[in-house]
């Protein structure tokens, strides 16, 4: 009796640690089991969505945003892009990401790139992940599954992500040179 009840007590545990939170795992990796029988482009391109154009610096980074009560909270550390030969694709740390969800629960997800300085750089408008044009291809929402009996591989992963593109944010001081010059020109021609 004493090994029905604390085995019961253990399996209703574990059931709620598994509901309590939901995880993501935290990669665009084409090697990964995603659950489609032909995964869609989820690379990460320099300039615009093409051929040639993926990300193979090692110095990018990306980090990975959840929205809570309207703020984007930031989970876990930033990860490395993989170098050539494994262009657009981010190195996954192996470690799953907490969600402020319970797993079953829609979220929202965006994926922030960084240049080797550090500076964040905007997306490219493109298709978000129902094909539909949007200025911010890099947020998509996230579920988090829960296969029954056996929890599966891509369980945690983000299947609605899809390739977007990002362009570096022009800075205040290449804006400010601009304006100065057409100052300059204008003035000249009076």
């Amino acid at each position: 009796m004493k090994k029905l009840i604390l085995s019961t007590t253990f399996l209703i545990a574990g059931t709620f640690c598994v509901l309590a939170q939901g995880v993501v795992d935290f990669s665009n990796a084409n090697w990964e089991a995603w659950p489609e029988a032909t995964p869609p482009d989820r690379f990460i391109y320099l300039g615009s969505v093409a051929p040639g154009n993926a990300i193979s610096d090692t110095a990018f980074t990306a980090a990975l945003f959840e929205q809570r009560g309207g703020n984007w909270v930031q989970l876990g550390d930033r990860i490395g892009f993989y170098g050539a030969g494994l262009e657009g694709i981010f190195a996954s740390d192996g470690i799953q990401r907490t969600l402020g969800v319970p797993a079953l629960t829609a979220t929202t997800l965006k994926i922030s790139i960084f240049d080797p300085s550090g500076t964040e750089l905007t997306p490219v408008p493109g298709l978000n992940y129902q094909g539909v044009m949007t200025n911010t291809p890099n947020i998509f929402p996230y579920t988090q599954a829960i296969s029954v009996p056996i929890p599966s591989p891509t369980d945690t992963l983000m299947v609605n992500m899809r390739a977007f593109a990002v362009v570096p944010e022009p800075s205040t001081i290449a804006l400010g040179v601009l304006g100065l010059g057409a100052l300059l020109l204008f003035r000249r021609r009076k």
